[in-house]
């Protein structure tokens, strides 16, 4: 199994093994945080980008772009064509691809904290991100509805 965690300590690593008991071969686990604390501006950009998939894929995906993933080697190898290698939001393509795709994926309640090292990116920075996002997000549909047809 394959792990995905952000570096910013917001995630607690006492939620592994709850996440890693619901791991399965053909599947992921998904940490969706219970309650976010985050500036506002971070969960209000995060559920613009939720009607944005939604919009762009036909499919919600509830915390896309959380950054505690623990998944089957097997799955990383059927997504991993389709994540752009300079991608800021490796987490939220995953997201995006084993929903449109169909893969078996549970979404496990974890904890989530406040940012205590480094710094939360300006609103410009976010939002920057968040354009860049969704266009790459279009790009990638186009890419699977290609791949579908094939």
């Amino acid at each position: 199994f394959l792990m995905l965690i952000d570096s910013d300590r917001q995630m607690a690593l006492d939620d592994v093994p709850a996440l890693l008991e619901r791991a399965h071969p053909e599947g992921a686990v998904i940490g969706v945080r219970k309650v976010r604390y985050d500036p506002w501006v971070r969960v209000v950009l995060s559920r613009l980008i939720e009607l944005g998939l939604f919009l762009l894929m036909g499919t919600y995906i509830r915390d896309g772009n959380t950054p505690f993933k623990i998944f089957h080697r097997n799955l990383w190898k059927r997504a991993e064509p389709f994540i752009p290698s300079q991608t800021g939001a490796p987490a939220m393509f995953l997201s995006i691809i084993w929903a449109v795709r169909g893969e078996r994926v549970i979404r496990v309640p974890v904890t989530h904290r406040a940012r205590k090292v480094g710094p939360t990116l300006s609103f410009y920075r976010l939002a920057r991100g968040v354009w860049l996002g969704l266009l790459e997000a279009l790009a990638l549909r186009a890419q699977l509805k290609a791949t579908s047809r094939s």
